[in-house]
């Protein structure tokens, strides 16, 4: 039963037991000191008392013989005259005196005592009165029926305060954690709402204690979520844009054979050739992304020459970048090696010089830059063609993205080099950015760990060598 109620009132009701329990440990402290202090206290009003009413009745008994008319005295004496001690008489029902005679006979009874007769082991416990050296009777003190009363008194004012507040607990509990808890509430909601597919859901922060920094938290999941679900729905749109696109060239050719339209011969087959591999690449492409945004691509890891490695991917581009009038340099100095896999790094340096050529018009340069800044290796592939928009820069190394959509159809480029390229340096433990400025060029920077003793060992090499 429990487990089926709200929060709030959970919590509300953990209050309201706590002000109870508090409550009831402090009527029993207050009870306990007040037994003792209120102890203390007649014990020393009760001898200032019998102390003074003791030779007032042992002079009245010397001088009637007997204690006919006693009752009076005691009366009087009871409700007290001044001059009777420096504290007064006794507060009025607190403490009653009450005179017996030698025999136990009741010479003088208080006002509510309700006795008419008392054990002789209660009365011989008394004050007891002398004259010439005979007892003629005691002082009994009555505390019990006052004192338990005020007792009483005290337990039911300390339990109705305790009850009073254990309500306004409550009703404050449910007030103040309505108010604590109304962000988690919302929280609820919102989860509720992506659970079925609304992404675009927010909370608002109500404050920046630790439910604030959780709804911030859950905005910042939610705004992951979208973007995610965003980037999947354009990604599917545009591997169906990219499918169809060779597909649709390929079925015309093949109807424009079929038909008689052109003639069946190795020229007229060429480009049903060319879409297929471009379906090749793509398929490929798409493939190789999957596994390494996954962490299951298969790395043959080795000491790599990455100096030896750019040469060798530039030597492959040089005659395409020839043929567009494009200067291809390469600067790698005596840089360390890099724990990898060449072919994969290869990989890397060939997206990369493939899509600079895409993008550098005739004239123009790109620049293959290997430096060693301490701990880390450098390689920088610059390109002096269009550049990149600063709105386009954040985006170059997501799937089938393009700033300008109507470039590159029909490159036989998959759109995935970039993608591609950033996933395999990451799995190499690296980094990759961009910089770019429009109609200044574009450079696309790799940064990858150096191998450890790795300057060592090419140092060594090196003295060898000589």
């Amino acid at each position: 039963m429990l487990k089926r109620l709200p929060l709030t009132l959970k919590i509300s009701l953990v209050v309201a037991l706590a002000v109870g329990i508090t409550t009831a440990a402090l009527a029993t402290t207050v009870l306990w000191a007040a037994r003792s202090g209120f102890g203390r206290y007649l014990s020393v009003e009760v001898t200032e008392r019998t102390d003074e009413l003791r030779p007032v009745l042992e002079a009245y008994y010397a001088a009637q013989g007997n204690w006919v008319g006693a009752d009076q005295l005691m009366a009087q004496q009871h409700t007290s005259t001044p001059g009777m001690g420096r504290r007064g008489r006794l507060a009025p029902g607190t403490t009653s005196l009450m005179l017996v005679d030698a025999e136990g006979g009741l010479a003088y009874v208080p006002p509510g005592a309700g006795s008419s007769s008392l054990p002789a082991r209660l009365w011989r416990s008394g004050v007891p009165l002398s004259v010439g050296g005979e007892v003629v009777g005691y002082l009994v003190v009555l505390t019990g029926v006052q004192e338990n009363a005020f007792y009483r008194t005290l337990l039911l004012t300390i339990l109705r305060a305790g009850g009073l507040t254990a309500v306004l607990a409550l009703g404050l509990g449910l007030f103040l954690t309505r108010r604590a808890l109304g962000p988690l509430s919302e929280l609820e909601a919102a989860t509720g709402k992506i659970s079925t597919g609304d992404l675009a859901v927010r909370v608002p922060v109500h404050a920046h204690d630790e439910v604030g920094a959780l709804a911030s938290r859950f905005n910042t999941m939610a705004s992951a979520l979208q973007e995610q679900e965003s980037l999947r729905q354009r990604m599917m749109n545009d591997i169906a844009h990219e499918l169809r696109t060779p597909l649709t060239i390929m079925q015309g050719q093949l109807e424009a054979l079929q038909d008689g339209v052109f003639p069946l011969d190795a020229a007229n087959l060429e480009p049903v050739h060319e879409q297929t591999l471009l379906l090749n690449r793509l398929v490929g492409d798409l493939r190789d992304l999957a596994l390494a945004e996954a962490g299951q691509i298969r790395l043959a890891m080795a000491s790599v020459d990455i100096s030896a490695v750019s040469r060798r991917v530039a030597s492959r581009f040089l005659t395409q970048a020839q043929s567009q009038g494009i200067a291809l340099q390469v600067h790698a100095g005596d840089a360390p090696p890099v724990r990898g896999d060449a072919q994969r790094l290869e990989q890397v340096l060939g997206n990369l010089l493939s899509n600079a050529l895409r993008h550098t018009p005739q004239g123009g340069s790109i620049t293959i830059e290997v430096t060693s800044p301490p701990g880390a290796l450098r390689i920088a592939v610059h390109d002096t063609g269009e550049g990149i928009p600063a709105e386009d820069l954040p985006h170059v190394f997501e799937r089938f993205y393009r700033g300008d959509r109507s470039r590159q159809r029909g490159s036989g480029q998959s759109g995935l080099g970039l993608a591609i390229a950033r996933e395999l340096v990451r799995a190499h433990g690296g980094e990759i950015s961009a910089h770019s400025f429009p109609g200044q060029g574009t450079t696309i920077t790799i940064e990858l760990p150096a191998e450890q003793g790795g300057a060592e060992k090419q140092a060594a090499g090196r003295a060898e060598a000589h």
